[in-house]
């Protein structure tokens, strides 16, 4: 299905990354591809604190170099929320990203 996937681009987020992968896949129902990309029937890109990164890696990371922890790092907005929250509240949040 998906067979050259560019990097995400520097301060894309994640569903700006999808989106992108959607158009490289011809004709292929979005919706569909969306579902297989999250792992999520009927899913709906979160562009904050998205949920079950790890699906998303397990289909698209190997392709462009990319791990759960990097994914949070770079493509959410984890980052900017973190000083605002504890550490505790921090790692239950990326938690929750990575393995939905």
């Amino acid at each position: 299905m998906i067979s050259r996937i560019e990097s995400p681009r520097e301060d894309e987020t994640l569903p700006s990354f999808i989106a992108r992968v959607l158009t490289q896949i011809p004709r292929a129902p979005r919706k569909f591809v969306a579902q297989k990309i999250t792992g999520i029937e009927g899913s709906v890109a979160s562009v904050d604190l998205p949920m079950n990164l790890q699906a998303v890696v397990d289909a698209l990371g190997r392709h462009v170099g990319l791990d759960g922890e990097e994914m949070v790092r770079r493509l959410t907005m984890l980052p900017l929320y973190a000083p605002f929250v504890t550490p505790e509240r921090h790692a239950r949040v990326k938690a929750g990203m990575l393995r939905g």
